[in-house]
């Protein structure tokens, strides 16, 4: 069984992070750390919120909790990097990935050199418009043809490393099959 849990702010009690969890996972330090989130050394500050519940249930609620509460990089209170609900896979939309790089503009991170960034910044703009996709939304079969996929992922709230794997998915890998009610049909060269 699942739960939902949350970090809370020695200050003011209020979460600066929510997970979903099973086992030792609110109190586990080793996969917090790629996200840079602490856990709370004082295990007062750990709550947890609901518990009892599926896999599918918590995702579904730990997704409500931090839009409830709202990320830091879009205004909210919590560092929680990703929307939530997506498996712990810390995927994350065009949209949120614009907004991180829009909050570390400025800040420098490591030692590269001025052209070393600028091949990182071609290699990164090649590889996102680089193909064109045909999209079918299974609710109603329409087919969405020629796409660039960060566009539609924006427009349609879909986080692009899952909506690429309905793609790539193996054998009888039913949870790729589609990723909220989309499926990629085909990936072409543009």
């Amino acid at each position: 069984m699942y739960y939902i849990y949350a970090y809370l702010r020695k200050s003011n009690g209020t979460p600066y992070y929510i997970g979903k969890g099973k086992g030792n996972r609110a109190f586990s330090i080793s996969g917090h750390k790629k996200n840079n989130v602490t856990v709370p050394n004082d295990k007062t500050k750990i709550v947890i919120m609901e518990n009892n519940l599926t896999e599918i249930g918590a995702y579904a609620l730990e997704r409500q909790y931090i839009r409830w509460y709202g990320k830091k990089i879009d205004g909210g209170i919590l560092r929680n990097l990703a929307d939530g609900g997506d498996g712990g896979s810390g995927a994350v939309t065009v949209k949120h990935r614009n907004n991180i790089s829009k909050a570390r503009t400025g800040k420098k991170y490591g030692n590269l050199t001025p052209n070393h960034r600028n091949k990182i910044g071609k290699a990164n703009k090649v590889s996102l418009v680089k193909y064109l996709y045909t999209i079918k939304r299974l609710s109603d079969d329409v087919i969405y043809e020629n796409i660039l996929i960060n566009e539609f992922c924006l427009q349609h709230d879909l986080q692009r490393p899952n909506l690429e794997k309905t793609l790539h998915r193996k054998g009888n890998m039913k949870k790729y099959s589609q990723h909220k009610g989309y499926r990629i049909i085909e990936k072409n060269v543009k």
